[in-house]
């Protein structure tokens, strides 16, 4: 759609154009992981933009990441109790 609207090469067109109403959401490399969960949640994103402190991307948090990454719980519980 944003191809057929604008009458410029999609290199040039901003995500601000195609959708002006649009919020961001990131995470910084050193957030705690429950923090990044929670925007994640919110924002209803299974991706999360990492960014260093002057703003620029560094890297994509996924939810399939945290799930490689998460260590078996304390309690003992398993998926099957």
């Amino acid at each position: 759609m944003a191809l057929a609207t604008h009458n410029k090469p999609v290199s040039e067109i901003t995500a601000g154009e195609v959708s002006p109403n649009l919020k961001l959401f990131a995470c910084s490399a050193d957030e705690e992981i429950h923090v990044a969960l929670l925007t994640m949640r919110d924002a209803k994103v299974r991706r999360l933009p990492v960014i260093d402190a002057n703003g620029k991307a560094v890297g994509v948090l996924s939810m399939d990441d945290v799930l490689l990454h998460a260590e078996p719980c304390a309690s003992g519980k398993t998926a099957a109790t």
